[in-house]
């Protein structure tokens, strides 16, 4: 008799939590739906990200594709709430082909393109532990704003679906494979007037010297448009180069150190929001 009552109790208990979990499953979306929709939740994950690319002093040419590849999943998920409104990228990036579609009903595009956003973000940068720790915060988020365990499930499975799809294309761009290549290379001796060289207090190196054999996203050929060349070095007086350098120059006299510091965090966050 103990173990059948203790049975019997167990059973009651279990039905009562299966009971629980259903009514949550059926909660109307219309009662979590403003919520999700905040686009707070995907500019808080780029916020994250861009973090993390400070953190991990990736340059600018890195940071740019760090930032595409995300940007780019989390658009292929977000279109297909506005119907035909906004177009695929399929055939218009370099190789981009279609994104897996929706066949769970249960999926929210405007989770999903968070989960899509954070998934391919953190394959691309060091460290990935911020980013899922960051989206485990957004999950019980989710959850304490009464969206379903299911849907927040069949949301992510989806997001992890097209960022897969998107890391699978970025990896054929060829950055990994000019990691591999030599560093900008130049003799001290052979330097002439007016060319570059490291200088201190750093002493950087060039910066991404093979980035024109990475796959370009949307024009034919790294060349297709060609920049203006810089203003020729010249350091008479009476030259061009001369009086840019002096504008310059007498400008940045202008400002006191404060402000020169404040200017430039000024400048780094304007950055950031870009």
């Amino acid at each position: 008799m103990k173990y059948k009552s203790q049975f019997i109790f167990l059973a009651f208990a279990f039905s009562v939590l299966l009971g629980s979990c259903d009514q949550a499953q059926t909660i109307p979306r219309e009662e979590y739906i403003k919520e999700v929709n905040n686009r707070a939740f995907l500019h808080r994950s780029v916020k994250q990200l861009t973090d993390v690319i400070v953190h991990n002093t990736f340059l600018p040419p890195v940071a740019s594709r760090i930032y595409a590849y995300p940007s780019i999943a989390a658009y292929e998920v977000m279109r297909q709430t506005k119907g035909d409104a906004y177009q695929t990228l399929a055939g218009q990036l370099t190789d981009f082909g279609e994104v897996p579609q929706v066949t769970d009903k249960k999926v929210y595009l405007e989770m999903a393109a968070v989960f899509a956003y954070l998934n391919t973000g953190k394959a691309l940068i060091f460290t990935e532990d911020s980013i899922v720790m960051f989206q485990d915060r957004i999950e019980a988020e989710y959850l304490a704003i009464g969206v379903p365990q299911s849907v927040i499930k069949a949301s992510k499975t989806y997001g992890e679906a097209v960022a897969k799809y998107v890391l699978g294309w970025s990896k054929l761009d060829m950055y990994a494979e000019t990691r591999t290549y030599p560093k900008y290379d130049f003799l001290a001796a052979d330097v002439k007037e007016g060319e570059w060289i490291p200088t201190p207090p750093d002493r950087m190196d060039g910066i991404e010297p093979h980035w024109n054999k990475v796959r370009p996203l949307a024009i034919e050929k790294v060349d297709q448009f060609v920049p203006e060349k810089p203003t020729v070095y010249d350091p008479d007086k009476g030259s061009l180069f001369y009086k840019e350098v002096l504008e310059v120059y007498e400008k940045g006299k202008k400002y006191s150190d404060v402000e020169m510091d404040n200017l430039w965090d000024e400048i780094k966050e304007n950055i950031a929001i870009a």
